[in-house]
Parts: structure tokens; C-alpha cells; sequence
């Protein structure tokens, strides 16, 4: 993912920005965890792989609890794809600014 921070958002200027993008990837986090129940399991991938990137950007890290609950979330939707379109969406999903990530999470 393309993350455009610093300059484009005033990032240096205010702390409040840090909030904004864990609140973003936060919800990213959740919509996956949405889409990997309903079966879009591809979807999931890229939603995951965006905000993850957002977190290393921000370096907003998980708890430990989080990160295990985001690896078994992850490892389950990486064994209902094979290995091809799964490293193809995380490819895509790390892509993604934030602005396309945001875009792809509100398409139906």
C-alpha cells in the first residue's frame, strides 16, 4: 500500500491523524472478518493485506490477544484460496493507498 501521510495529511502537525488511520484500519480489520464469514474470501484478503499495511505505516501494532485472533483469521481465509489468488490479493490489498483501500471496503 501507497501510504501518503506525512506530507498529504499534515501528519507531523497533528497526532490526531494517527487516530484516524487506526480507526481506518480498524475497520478494514472488521470488515474482512464481515466478508470472510459471508464467504468472499478474496475480499477478506485484500481488506486484511490494506490494513495491515495502514498499521506498519502508523506503527500502530496489534496486542498480542489481536494479533493471534488476526493470524487465525488470516490463516483461515488463506485455506479456503490457493496460493495464486491468495498472494495475488494480499499483493493487491498492500497496494492500495488508504483512499483506495476505503473506496474498496464501502463498494458492494
Amino acid at each position: 500500500m501507497i501510504l501518503r501521510l506525512p506530507r498529504q495529511y499534515g501528519l507531523n502537525q497533528s497526532p490526531d491523524i494517527f487516530g484516524m488511520v487506526l480507526a481506518i484500519a480498524e475497520s478494514l480489520e472488521a470488515l474482512a472478518k464481515m466478508n470472510s464469514v459471508g464467504g468472499a474470501f478474496e475480499r477478506a484478503t485484500r481488506l486484511f493485506a490494506a490494513a495491515s499495511v495502514l498499521r506498519e505505516a502508523t506503527s500502530f501494532v496489534m496486542t498480542s490477544a489481536e494479533s493471534r485472533e488476526s493470524d487465525r483469521d488470516v490463516a483461515a481465509i488463506h485455506a479456503q484460496l490457493d496460493e495464486t489468488a491468495f498472494a495475488a490479493e494480499l499483493a493487491a490489498g498492500r497496494a492500495m493507498t488508504m483512499e483506495q483501500a476505503v473506496a474498496f471496503a464501502l463498494r458492494d
